[in-house]
């Protein structure tokens, strides 16, 4: 369904550009809206709920699946963001994870079947990428748990599903980025700069800015240069939803040394 690109740089364009936030945000726009997604897209999106909860389900609580597909954006160097599921780049990659395992995994193949279906539904209505047509159905199922139940559209198992998947994405964000938008889908934080929110991760996640976090340290000392392991965890106010600060963990190790230090 998702098929990988020849660099790891091309994600992107294998994803259909970043939709994020903007299915949800868009469920409650009048007509047909401008700057997020069409309505059309938003109403099968919404169709498919039932769908999207049970692929969450099977992605995000999954041991089987969870697994192979940590150990899948990890190899495609996505590692800061494995559990941000519902960001373009890192769900192409899970996608793409569900179809290359599906012959050997049960649990792959249900979500790649699942995956499937929602595309085919969102594609007949128009030009949309799998990722972004999964994406939306998703984000929506996730967001309005509460209300697609007392619409019929999913069953009370499937929504007490839901909170759970709410809850383990929060718990499991491995970057403020992925927290934000774990906390969005939680309702616990209202984002209104979609495109900023989606720029500053972009930017906060670069080599550049977390050498920046360091310092010119390393480039004044690079005759002592030694092993180096970066974790990038720019912070942000949960209730503000602003980012507060940048800031970088890392443990240095050589064959005589091994320390660790953490720079704000």
């Amino acid at each position: 369904m998702v098929e990988p690109p020849a660099t790891s740089r091309e994600w992107d364009a294998v994803a259909g550009g970043d939709l994020g936030l903007n299915a949800a945000r868009s469920k409650e726009a009048e007509g047909e809206t401008k700057k997020y997604m069409a309505r059309k897209f938003i109403d099968e999106a919404i169709a498919c709920a039932s769908l999207a909860a049970d692929a969450l389900t099977i992605q995000v609580l999954c041991k089987q699946v969870k697994t192979l597909v940590v150990n899948y954006q990890s190899e495609t160097h996505n590692p800061a963001r494995t559990n941000a599921l519902l960001s373009a780049r890192s769900l192409a990659r899970a996608l793409a994870c569900v179809g290359l395992c599906h012959h050997s995994c049960q649990f792959s193949a249900a979500a790649h079947a699942l995956a499937w279906e929602i595309t085919a539904r969102m594609q007949e209505h128009g030009a949309i990428t799998a990722t972004r047509a999964t994406q939306a159905a998703m984000s929506l199922a996730v967001r309005y748990a509460e209300e697609l139940c007392a619409d019929g559209l999913l069953s009370e198992e499937q929504k007490e599903a839901m909170i759970l998947v709410r809850e383990v994405l929060g718990v499991q964000a491995q970057c403020s980025y992925a927290e934000k938008n774990a906390s969005y889908h939680n309702w616990l934080v209202e984002l209104d700069d979609l495109d900023g929110f989606w720029e500053r991760m972009d930017a906060d996640s670069t080599k550049a800015s977390v050498v920046a976090c360091l310092g010119d340290t390393l480039t004044r000392h690079q005759d002592g240069a030694i092993k180096l392991l970066v974790l990038s965890a720019p912070d942000w106010d949960r209730l503000g939803g602003e980012t507060v600060r940048a800031s970088a963990s890392f443990c240095t190790s050589s064959w005589r040394t091994s320390t660790a230090s953490r720079v704000v």
